[in-house]
């Protein structure tokens, strides 16, 4: 069984033209909609607790987000339009019929390889947290080329850790906001730029929210999570004797679930164009992108150049990986 962890605070990431708000999918404000979802999933996450007295206040709690293992999860594209109960926008529904854009697609065969190099872990929907059936595209970085598919006794190579890209992702959450298509990186010319530049605010901000340093019963959230769970109960921590030499009892954070919607903004800009980070003008965005605004929009770009898009994120601990 899942544990379940809820980030009940909203995450701000800001910098450069980009910036990312996320909250768990309990917390979403009634009719906030996803344009695509993703699914992540990799070994990157370790803890312990201990308890220094018959007092459960008195536990105390460290939690790891590994950042080098966080940024080599795997990274999937997941179409499926009712992953929350506001379900995908409109807007992301007509962009998932451009999918066959992508250099990898729904109908590539792949197969799952553990951080070692093997054994073959079958499909990646073996080990999605995120519903059977739905429907996973590997996603890989649009300029590298992609691993050979198809299984193993047909020769095909496997997706490992460093295989898929979840900066790649969020770069193809842009490109359907700018161009309600998937895989046209191509016009954007500082794509391989924002692919660290995801990774690194992501990890920041996951970290920032969910890292614990010798955190108390009344500061931790994970450790609630963890009691809440019914996973304490199977644990034989020792109780300490007040010292605060405890010994430490390593947290079971195997299939640890973190649910979110995350909202994603930025500014568009001609490099082309005098001076620093240059408005597009609304003719132009008119002309290049399509008419700004309306019922079915063109793309997501407001007057002046500021786009906003929302994705589904399902992040899941895997020992295996």
């Amino acid at each position: 069984m899942a544990l379940q962890y809820n980030i009940d605070s909203i995450l701000a990431i800001t910098g450069g033209d980009v910036s990312v708000d996320a909250q768990v999918v309990a917390d979403v404000p009634a009719g906030t909609e996803y344009d695509a979802a993703f699914f992540f999933t990799g070994n990157f996450l370790s803890g312990d607790y201990r308890q220094d007295s018959t007092a459960v206040n008195s536990a105390v709690s460290n939690l790891v987000l590994d950042e080098d293992s966080f940024k080599l999860a795997r990274a999937y594209l997941a179409d499926e339009s009712d992953l929350t109960a506001a379900g995908r926008s409109a807007y992301g529904d007509t962009a998932a019929g451009t999918l066959g854009g992508l250099r990898v697609t729904a109908a590539t065969e792949y197969f799952t390889i553990n951080q070692l190099g093997g054994p073959n872990m079958g499909a990646v929907s073996t080990h999605a947290s995120i519903g059977d059936g739905t429907t996973l595209i590997p996603m890989i970085n649009m300029h590298h080329t992609p691993r050979a598919a198809g299984s193993e006794a047909a020769g095909g190579e496997g997706l490992g850790r460093g295989h898929t890209d979840m900066g790649a992702a969020l770069v193809q959450l842009a490109t359907i906001a700018l161009f309600k298509r998937y895989g046209k990186n191509v016009a954007i010319n500082n794509d391989t730029d924002l692919v660290s530049t995801f990774k690194d605010k992501l990890y920041t901000v996951i970290n920032d929210e969910v890292g614990e340093d010798e955190k108390t019963y009344a500061q931790s959230k994970f450790f609630k999570r963890y009691l809440a769970s019914g996973r304490h109960a199977s644990d034989a921590a020792q109780i300490g004797d007040g010292s605060g030499l405890a010994a430490a009892q390593s947290y079971d954070v195997d299939n640890t679930v973190f649910n979110m919607i995350v909202k994603v903004s930025g500014h568009v800009s001609d490099s082309t164009a005098t001076g620093e980070s240059p408005v597009l003008t609304d003719d132009n965005i008119a002309t290049i992108f399509g008419a700004i605004g309306g019922e079915n929009p063109a793309h997501l770009i407001k007057s002046g150049g500021d786009y906003e898009t929302h994705c589904f994120i399902s992040l899941k601990q895997d020992n295996r990986l």
